[in-house]
């Protein structure tokens, strides 16, 4: 029985195909579930070498690689934070001009809020002061005040929070600069909740009209039919 040449090498050809099939079913099958990590929701675990330009860059995403094989390995969050907490700081301190430097403010200033028991703001304003003084037009600007905001609301630090959402209102009564509809909302739940009612309506009547189709814009409108009744 003559074999053609060709059929053998398109049946080693299906057979190798088969087995690449199988070798990445198996490397993408996840062998258990674990829950994300804060720094794996960073857009920057997601950058292609061929994206960074500079020395620096690839020096910094070298400490971000050591910040996620800590906290992967680590069984007890909270025993590695005090190291999580040192490589970002060194990473804002030593490559202050990448972008991850911006992205390690925040990841910062989320952990001392939100991992920390209480929360510790002291440490989060202060990092959040360095933040905007040197990146205060970041695209991340919002999200860090967002952080530190949601913070503030579930602890009911209305003084704080008033403080971090003022200039987002004065920014529009005075320069009519379209804010942030989480902070503008922030700022009337601030008001109200210190007892300032005629000027949480006046903020909730802002947002209202801004942004009648978010969930702020809804909830500012029924906030204001309570405060009228």
């Amino acid at each position: 029985m003559q074999i053609s040449y060709g059929n053998v090498l398109k049946n080693r050809a299906y057979i190798c195909a088969l087995a690449l099939i199988f070798l990445i079913s198996c490397a993408t099958t996840p062998k258990e579930t674990r829950p994300v990590l804060p720094e794996e929701t960073s857009a920057s675990v997601r950058v292609k070498e061929g994206n960074i330009r500079t020395e620096e860059e690839i020096k910094s995403l070298e400490i971000f690689t050591e910040i996620l094989a800590v906290s992967r390995s680590a069984r007890d969050r909270q025993s590695v934070l005090p190291q999580i907490e040192a490589l970002y700081m060194q990473l804002i301190s030593n490559f202050p001009e990448t972008p991850l430097a911006q992205e390690s403010h925040w990841k910062l200033i989320d952990i001392f809020v939100n991992e920390y028991a209480p929360p510790d703001y002291d440490k989060a304003e202060t990092l959040y002061r360095d933040f905007m003084k040197k990146y205060h037009d970041s695209p991340l600007r919002g999200i860090v005040q967002d952080t530190l905001g949601r913070s503030y609301m579930k602890h009911a630090e209305w003084s704080r929070l008033l403080t971090l959402s003022s200039s987002s209102y004065r920014g529009y009564v005075e320069n009519k600069i379209t804010p942030k509809a989480s902070l503008l909302f922030m700022y009337a739940e601030a008001h109200y909740n210190l007892g300032n009612i005629e000027q949480a309506e006046k903020a909730y009547s802002i947002v209202s009209g801004l942004f009648p189709e978010l969930s702020v814009g809804k909830k500012s409108k029924s906030m204001i039919k309570e405060l009228q009744k």
